[in-house]
């Protein structure tokens, strides 16, 4: 079996890339980015507040908190196309499916699109991913077991 050490970089990235990321993961990743991104935008605002000598709110309004804030903003979004691709393969679906939640990223004119990414980014959170292995590898630690002999009126299981 080849290790992720032995390979090129790239190849390495590429295969972490491709990986799964259980429903917990993915809503624990998710609340740390935005609440680490939220921290550093309210601390550098405090910093400045302390020494320009303003309130806090005027502070956040300042040139060097909009930038950082910007900045965060770029690679929070990066960060969340990753873990909703990895998502994404949990359901043995393509990473390319994820474009779908650049639209997020837009000022929505018509409001059910807005409904309908917002139940996509419930789906990705609440419905358990492909039991088993899938062509994405297997299953994620952390998820959910399966449960045995639990069935629909069909006789299928349920998820």
């Amino acid at each position: 079996m080849v290790s992720l050490n032995s390979l090129p970089p790239i190849v390495a990235l590429r295969r972490r890339f491709g990986a799964r990321l259980s429903r917990t993961g993915y809503f624990v990743f998710g609340l740390l980015l935005n609440l680490g991104s939220l921290l550093v935008v309210a601390l550098l605002a405090f910093v400045l507040s302390k020494l320009l000598g303003v309130s806090f709110e005027a502070a956040a309004g300042t040139g060097p908190v909009r930038a950082v804030d910007f900045g965060l903003g770029l690679v929070l979004a990066v960060l969340r196309q990753y873990l909703v691709v990895r998502r994404l393969h949990d359901f043995n679906r393509s990473g390319w499916w994820s474009l779908i939640f650049l639209i997020f990223l837009l000022p929505l004119p018509w409001p059910p699109l807005g409904y309908a990414l917002t139940a996509l980014s419930l789906v990705l959170v609440f419905v358990p991913g492909t039991h088993g292995p899938n062509r994405y590898g297997s299953r994620p630690a952390g998820s959910a077991p399966r449960l045995e002999g639990v069935t629909t009126l069909d006789g299928k299981p349920p998820f």
